[in-house]
């Protein structure tokens, strides 16, 4: 089975199903516009989430969101550290 990769367009010939949120069934129907729309919605959605965050205030947010978004975004973190400092570097401060 055939499937390409939407983010880098690699195309593989796999005899065993490849799963990801960036790997889709290569089929004759998949047109380059496709893919871009499939780009454009995760980018979107990516923003509106990021923005969602952003918009909240310290006050507004728990200390369990702030320590998955660290970990989304790969920061090193104290899980001890009280939440304005964990705010503060979320917010890269």
């Amino acid at each position: 089975m055939k499937y390409i990769n939407i983010k880098t367009r690699a195309i593989v010939d796999s005899p065993f199903a490849i799963y990801g949120d960036n790997w889709k069934e290569y089929t004759d129907e998949i047109i380059e516009e496709d893919i871009e729309k499939e780009e454009v919605e995760k980018i979107e959605e990516e923003i509106k989430e990021e923005k969602e965050i952003e918009e909240k205030s310290s006050d507004e947010i728990t200390k369990r969101e702030i320590m998955a978004e660290l970990d989304a975004l790969g920061i090193e973190y104290n899980p001890k550290a009280r939440k304005d400092e964990l705010y503060k570097l979320m917010m890269g401060e």
